[in-house]
């Protein structure tokens, strides 16, 4: 029997403050700006409504594309199951957006 594991369980050592944020709230997300946390999660699977999946990750994806805020130290997206039919274009805006800040892609998990 396999286990699933998120990735965020292996990203935030105990006592890191972590806050997931919905994508499909552009308010919430605009709010996130102002949070001083250890890890952003910027969730488009469980918290999004198949209907509202687009305008997610779209909303999802301006957030990244700005500088991260100054006390959020580290930003992650929690992208969609792999047999969604939304993972392959999450993962790929994400990685769009992101590879132009990144140094290595060893911090993607």
């Amino acid at each position: 029997m396999v286990r699933k594991v998120s990735c965020f369980e292996k990203l935030e050592p105990e006592g890191d403050l972590k806050n997931t944020v919905p994508g499909s709230s552009r308010k919430m997300l605009n709010k996130s700006r102002a949070l001083n946390v250890d890890l952003a999660v910027y969730d488009l699977e469980d918290s999004v409504s198949p209907h509202l999946k687009l305008e997610a990750r779209n909303a999802v994806m301006d957030i990244l594309s700005k500088p991260r805020a100054a006390d959020i130290r580290e930003q992650a997206v929690r992208i969609n199951a792999v047999d969604s039919g939304y993972a392959l274009q999450d993962l790929t805006e994400v990685v769009s957006i992101l590879s132009d800040k990144l140094s290595t892609f060893e911090c993607l998990h």
